[in-house]
């Protein structure tokens, strides 16, 4: 996380042409969200994209990696993903739309657990996102009687 918030503050105060080259931009990002259930609450975290404005075709998408950082009461998730968002397209409600898919890491003071996650979202300033996660037991623990 620490070298997370060095990149970002780098990127607010160094010149620009030490990170974008051409149509390569870092984007870092706030997330803020609500999970439902039982053990729901509100969310909070940071990401930060590499991502690629493509010139290849009329449709200019944007594609990336992405990682973000996320908190949840006890629970903290790292995930790494590959982004796809939809641009410049001649329907304008299919601007914006994406997506954002790979591994991640879940884990709080007891137990880690891994998984994937997949993520949609809309919009290019504020992004609304919906997030679906698969997540597996990583660690057993066993009581002897």
């Amino acid at each position: 996380m620490k070298i997370t918030l060095v990149l970002f503050f780098l990127e607010l105060f160094l010149p620009s042409f030490i990170f974008c080259q051409d149509r390569v931009f870092l984007c870092p990002g706030v997330k803020l969200g609500y999970a439902f259930g039982e053990n729901g609450g509100f969310i909070y975290g940071i990401e930060l994209s590499l991502v690629n404005h493509s010139d290849e075709s009329k449709l200019k998408n944007i594609y990336g990696v992405v990682i973000s950082i996320d908190k949840l009461k006890e629970l903290k998730k790292v995930h790494i993903g590959f982004e796809y968002t939809i641009g410049n397209n001649d329907t304008k409600f299919l601007n914006g739309l994406g997506f954002d898919i790979g591994p991640t890491l879940v884990w709080d003071k007891d137990d880690a657990y891994f998984g994937g996650s997949l993520t949609t979202y809309h919009g290019f300033i504020m992004h609304p996102y919906f997030t679906f996660n698969l997540i597996i037991h990583l660690t057993q623990k066993y009581s002897y009687v």
